[in-house]
């Protein structure tokens, strides 16, 4: 345990002054409304612990279409841990939230398709938008398991998304929210999962990757109520009235 003490030490101090590379998502989370919230949390969590590591940040900007460029970035802030991100960041063990994914549907949509078996629903249009925290399978895997063959309407914003299931246009919506947020006058009708988001570290840089972990980790063992502060402001989710707190590691 000293020796990790002091290798993570070691590589805090290294870090010491160092500019960084960091785009906030994969994508601008500004086109992704309902996960914008959860990008700015965790933009917020990183950028006190790029402090705690001695990093300084440099953001890279979005383009117009949206994307930033992320090959150029050393980290991640909001990230999900799919097989593609897998092959070109590391991540750490803990993680900074959570997303929920769901089908959502119009409220007269909603009462007749969930008074029908899903196995008895006619081909549909589901409409979907890319997620700020990384593309992934979780939608095409989801209807596979369900043996349904929808037919897909990408949208650029997740806000158009949702427009085009109230007009109309698409069936159901497949949607990731922070657990507090949720579309206004829609109806989940299938609560899929959920997905951790991470920051993530491109490979090559174990040093950068083991202080901003340990960074972390102080960070939300010292200043647990500041982070229960920020999920209450820009995610919705109430203060714990009582912690229970365990240490899982000694302190460097």
């Amino acid at each position: 345990m000293a020796g990790v003490l002091a290798a993570a030490l070691f590589a805090a101090s290294a870090m010491a002054a160092e500019t960084v590379k960091v785009v906030e998502s994969a994508r601008d989370s500004k086109l992704d409304y309902w996960a914008a919230a959860d990008a700015r949390f965790c933009r917020a969590v990183m950028d006190r612990v790029f402090a705690n590591a001695g990093v300084k940040p440099e953001y890279l900007p979005f383009g117009a279409d949206g994307m930033a460029a992320v090959s150029n970035a050393a980290v991640i802030c909001s990230a999900f841990r799919t097989p593609d991100m897998v092959r070109d960041y590391d991540f750490p063990v803990q993680p900074l939230g959570r997303m929920h994914y769901a089908l959502y549907a119009t409220a007269d949509r909603a009462m007749s398709m969930m008074s029908t078996r899903i196995t008895e629903w006619p081909r549909m249009k589901v409409g979907y938008s890319p997620v700020s925290q990384g593309q992934n399978r979780d939608r095409e895997d989801y209807f596979e398991h369900a043996k349904l063959k929808p037919e897909y309407v990408e949208y650029p914003t997740s806000a158009g998304a949702v427009k085009a299931l109230r007009d109309g246009e698409i069936d159901l919506l497949f949607l990731y929210t922070p657990f507090s947020k949720r579309p206004e006058g829609l109806v989940e009708i299938v609560p899929i999962g959920a997905r951790n988001v991470y920051f993530a570290v491109r490979k090559g840089r174990p040093e950068l990757l083991a202080a901003l972990a340990k960074a972390y980790r102080d960070f939300y063992i010292d200043q647990i109520g500041q982070i229960d502060a920020w999920r209450e402001e820009m995610l919705g989710v109430p203060k714990p009235q009582k912690r229970v707190r365990v240490a899982a590691y000694v302190r460097g």
